[in-house]
């Protein structure tokens, strides 16, 4: 056995927290934010199951399924590290499961879906994307690529110690995540901003757009960057910080599409009240209406015919009244 692997596994060995931990917890960040996707997509489902176009209901059974996958591929990887080697330090430092090989595949599709979901609103929103696809689709290609590129690497290495050789590969791809990121963030932002006009209901619904575009782009955005800083800062010291950051990657970016979905109703709620908290000063006349079943007859005024009596305009408030039935016709027009 290479002084390679025996330094990586005393390593391990002395250093817990730095190695096993992270991945620890990253594994019960992973489960947590689990549980709150599907809390979110039960909601998105009772509130929109029934409106929402067909294609934007396949991308969120997509981002769930793919969650779902990620959150199995940290499970099995947890079990191998934690439980079916427990102690064998050699083994956290070589082996590498075929289950965990295609993690950052997984981590990358679900993020790029993600991303072309906020892209697609960018374009609905502005009316055109091509501008923007010059810098939006080598990013999300850099992305798609770099990660693709350590999965093969990873497949055929097959070591945790293959980390520090293919560490321009992961540049790549963490790069083209964060630039997408920003594209997307950046314009979806200038355009709202641009789109204020001076009036208090529209400019405070821009502010909210604004606000639910800064909150949900603010913590995938900050995972990504603390991922790549560390991974950068950290290569080679035998550390495995990173892991708590790229466990949290695509949970975060598919809690924000489901956010951003199920923000939907209350922004619509909110506007529907503008006018009642913005009038100043108006009072509206009372109308009091009664009605009853108005009979037609054969054009003949009879004496059990229906009329139609208009009441004179009080000093407090207008009344209208239809259909007095009896053979008073005082102020009456009988219908011939």
């Amino acid at each position: 056995m290479s002084d390679e692997v025996n330094a990586a596994a005393e390593y391990i060995r002395l250093h817990p927290d730095k190695t096993m931990g992270p991945w620890l917890c990253g594994g019960l960040a992973d489960f947590l934010l689990m549980g709150a996707l599907v809390a979110m997509f039960s909601e998105y489902w009772e509130r929109y199951g029934q409106t929402d176009a067909w294609q934007l209901k396949s991308a969120v059974w997509v981002v769930l399924f793919l969650n779902v996958i990620r959150t199995a591929q940290t499970f099995a990887a947890l079990w191998h590290k934690l439980i079916a080697n427990f102690g064998d330090y050699i083994a956290a430092a070589t082996s590498s499961p075929w289950y965990t090989q295609y993690d950052p595949l997984t981590t990358v599709v679900t993020c790029l879906v993600v991303q072309a979901f906020f892209a697609a609103r960018l374009h609905r929103l502005t009316g055109g994307l091509r501008w923007l696809l010059v810098i939006l689709v080598p990013a999300m290609a850099m992305a798609l690529g770099g990660h693709i590129a350590v999965t093969v690497q990873i497949h055929y290495l097959s070591s945790v110690r293959a980390i520090a050789l293919f560490n321009k590969t992961m540049y790549v791809g963490l790069c083209g995540l964060m630039a997408a990121d920003l594209v997307i963030t950046a314009a979806l932002s200038h355009f709202l901003w641009k789109s204020k006009t001076g009036y208090r209901r529209t400019d405070s619904l821009i502010w909210r757009l604004l606000h639910v575009t800064w909150v949900t782009a603010a913590l995938p955005c900050l995972s990504e960057l603390l991922n790549l800083v560390v991974y950068i800062t950290e290569l080679g010291t035998g550390n495995s910080t990173f892991i708590f950051f790229h466990f949290l990657g695509p949970k975060l970016y598919s809690l924000s599409m489901m956010y951003t979905l199920n923000a939907r109703q209350s922004l619509r709620s909110r506007d529907n009240t503008f006018a009642l908290t913005t009038v100043d000063n108006v009072q509206t006349a009372r109308i009091e209406v009664n009605r009853e079943v108005v009979q037609f007859e054969d054009g003949r005024r009879t004496d059990g015919a229906t009329s139609v009596k208009f009441s004179e305009i009080g000093d407090d408030h207008d009344r209208v009244r239809h259909g007095s039935r009896g053979t008073d016709t005082k102020k009456t027009h009988p219908i011939a």
